[in-house]
């Protein structure tokens, strides 16, 4: 059994859930389109990318699943070695049919694993504890995720196929924690999960939608109160979809983006990654209490133009050669990172106060996040085949542009 020295809100099995942060958000985003662009096309980097997106919308069925099997650990690595398994078959057989299938299991397997890592610390604590222990939770998905880049780094250059098999090996490595991991004893209840509406995340990678997943979605039950439900709501929600969407335009492609538009190698272009990652795991919880006193939607709004502003900077760079133009990009590439959890933390707090059912609103809020990824991406991947990736980044800049709008929209509905 592998230990971690233990504190009030850390628990050991929260290890494994660190590997899954390495392999989701942090060896994934930078091997799996630099390996697909390798043996196929950039529309079909897309498609492999926006396959991973779907494959997160499966929640809701591993949280019903849940409620009726209880088979707690062996379905939590059960989601890490679908992912191992997926990538294996991956580097061995780089068809783009098999790229694309096994892309989906392994978004399959991600959603497995983290529905599960979420419902054991909401069924197992009151209230008053969940909101920590889930902030700690994210803490360490973003450590395990930095880690993951800066693994990317050392490998990706030159020896991708070799890092999608040690990325392989990790989710295996995960069965370490398997005693350290909690059981819920089946009694018959299902417990009531609640929504969580204080809670700021304090790590929310844009790649692999993690907040609030454990909410199931029940499309029966959301569609009357969706036709009755508020302007600001539905205006909300397309923005979200809209800028989501546009992020993943760069965020899919971001190793060959670097590569072929900047000139900036595999290497580099994670260890800027990383290190912009884990600087902007310290900005949640100050973004949280400004959030608290200026409003939400103020500080999405603020989000939204600094993500504008970054694209915008990089779109330009793109187009024309400037001298220190690596430092600009890194420089605007690392204020995109910033301006995220300015984004996530306001917009997830905006979600929880529509006039929707908590749980529907925190589903909708997380189906809503993989669908603009899983469709941003595929259409991102059309884009720069028809185009180029310099036209995509020009795209994306657009679509922040009307994400900005509809922002200041929605605080004028207030």
């Amino acid at each position: 059994m592998f230990r971690f020295h233990e504190s009030r809100f850390f628990e050991n099995w929260f290890g494994a859930y660190a590997i899954l942060g390495a392999i989701a958000s942090g060896l994934i985003p930078i091997l799996i389109p630099l390996w697909t662009q390798q043996h196929s096309s950039a529309a079909n980097v897309g498609i492999v990318m926006s396959l991973f997106g779907l494959g997160q919308l499966s929640a809701p069925l591993w949280g019903e699943i849940a409620d009726t099997l209880r088979l707690n650990r062996v379905l939590f690595l059960m989601g890490l070695f679908i992912i191992g398994l997926s990538l294996l078959s991956i580097t061995f057989i780089p068809l783009p049919s098999i790229l694309g299938f096994f892309s989906l299991m392994a978004g399959l397997g991600f959603s497995l694993t983290n529905t599960f890592a979420n419902l054991w610390i909401v069924e197992r604590f009151s209230y008053a504890e969940v909101t920590e222990r889930v902030g700690t939770l994210q803490k360490v998905y973003g450590i395990g995720q930095v880690v993951g880049l800066a693994i990317a780094s050392l490998l990706s250059a030159t020896h991708i196929k070799i890092a999608l098999i040690v990325t392989s090996l990790m989710a295996f490595s995960s069965l370490i924690f398997y005693k350290t991991m909690p059981t819920i004893s089946r009694d018959g209840k299902i417990k009531l999960r609640p929504a969580l509406e204080k809670l700021h995340p304090r790590i929310q990678p844009l790649l692999a939608s993690i907040s609030q997943s454990y909410h199931l979605l029940h499309i029966k039950t959301l569609l009357p109160h969706l036709s009755k439900t508020a302007l600001s709501t539905l205006t909300f929600n397309i923005l979200w979809f809209i800028i989501v969407a546009a992020s993943s335009f760069f965020f899919s492609f971001y190793p060959i983006i670097m590569k072929y538009v900047y000139k900036i190698s595999p290497s580099i272009s994670s260890i800027i990654f990383s290190v912009a990652v884990g600087l902007s795991i310290f900005i949640y919880s100050l973004v949280g209490r400004i959030a608290e006193e200026r409003g939400d939607k103020k500080v999405l709004l603020l989000g939204i133009f600094l993500r504008l502003i970054s694209i915008l900077g990089l779109t330009i760079l793109g187009y024309f050669v400037v001298s220190a133009r690596m430092f600009l990009v890194a420089l605007f590439f690392v204020l995109i990172i910033f301006s995220w959890p300015i984004i996530s933390v306001s917009g997830t707090a905006i979600a929880s106060e529509s006039n929707l059912p908590q749980g529907a609103a925190m589903g909708l809020f997380s189906a809503n996040n993989a669908l603009a990824l899983s469709i941003g991406s595929f259409i991102g991947g059309f884009i720069a085949h028809v185009k180029s990736y310099n036209f995509l980044l020009a795209s994306s800049a657009i679509l922040m542009f009307i994400g900005l709008l509809l922002s200041v929209i929605l605080i004028k509905e207030e």
